[in-house]
């Protein structure tokens, strides 16, 4: 419940930078929003991997790699400590597999990413930080 709140607070802000229209199916399997010209976004909103300085994916969850490597376009949506979200779009679809604790996970790195838009937005930001549990002690400054 928690990451599909995370997720569609996420989905609601490329929405409203891109444009387009959401996907009903929250399951969808091929992407969360259409562009009004027929691109397929995937919108993916987590912290960052500081360690690694990249956004990552559980390997455990099947559909999702493939889904974001073969979309029109990835985007990652970033909260941190402060009060701002930053926006990036992922036209590399670049990573590697790393160990993250019990599982696998795919890290995306974030150098090899544009970043769309740095977005003051307090509430959501402070409910993407509610909802993730995330340790502030990890959550940098964006």
């Amino acid at each position: 419940m928690r990451k599909e709140q995370i997720g569609a607070i996420g989905e609601s802000i490329v929405q409203n930078l891109l444009g387009g229209t959401l996907s009903e199916d929250k399951y969808d399997m091929d992407k969360d929003l259409t562009l009004d010209d027929g691109t397929q976004v995937e919108i993916k909103t987590q912290n960052r991997w500081v360690k690694d300085n990249s956004f990552s994916l559980n390997t455990l969850h099947f559909n999702q790699l493939p889904k974001c490597v073969s979309v029109d376009r990835l985007i990652w949506v970033e909260y941190g400590a402060n009060n701002y979200i930053n926006i990036y779009e992922d036209t590399k679809r670049e990573y590697t597999i790393k160990k993250a604790g019990y599982r696998d996970a795919a890290a995306f790195p974030i150098a090899g990413m544009t970043l769309l838009a740095r977005l003051h937005l307090p509430e959501e930001a402070e409910q993407l930080r509610q909802l993730s549990g995330a340790d502030t002690r990890w959550l940098r400054n964006l």
